[in-house]
């Protein structure tokens, strides 16, 4: 199968899993403990997204997350136990060093460099409204949204997954 119909493949709208479940830790009673390595990870994490989208461009950030992906995604399966902890350490470091609030692009980057660390390789979406046009993305595992609500991502239409 050559590029071209590998990425008109992703593409497609119904190459897209439609999201169900929302795994936003706000939902739990009790954060995990916060050791250091995640503290670190998390650093390490910010550090590569910036750099990523400072120095290089878009382009660049796909390619990197899409090339990691595909060389480890086979690795482990998704643990949703693992990855919900992993969320709510991601959730609780966030506001240290940078707010969530119209930087969709830059925390689900940092998202996906942080859960890279832990060997956890879930989608990156990119979607779009029409009226008023604006332009959103995420992390999602299957029908699991890792950094969303599914009232708000209800508004956006899929368009690329990586």
């Amino acid at each position: 199968m050559s590029q071209t119909s590998v990425a008109d493949e992703e593409s497609s709208p119904s190459a897209f899993p439609q999201a169900g479940i929302e795994l936003s830790s706000d939902q739990y009673d009790e954060s995990p403990p916060r050791r250091l390595a995640d503290t670190a990870a998390f650093l390490k994490a910010v550090v590569q997204a910036t750099i990523v989208l400072r120095w290089g461009s878009l382009e660049r950030a796909v390619r990197r997350v899409k090339t990691r992906r595909a060389r480890l995604q086979g690795s482990q399966l998704f643990d949703i136990k693992r990855t919900r902890e992993l969320v709510s350490v991601f959730t609780d470091l966030r506001p240290l060093l940078f707010t969530s609030r119209e930087a969709c692009l830059f925390e689900s980057l940092v998202l996906l460099e942080f859960l890279a660390c832990y060997g956890i390789f879930p989608r990156w979406i990119f979607g779009v409204r029409a009226r008023p046009f604006a332009a959103h993305c995420w992390v999602q595992q299957g029908d699991v949204v890792l950094n969303d609500t599914l009232g708000h991502l209800a508004r956006y239409t899929p368009i690329m997954m990586v």
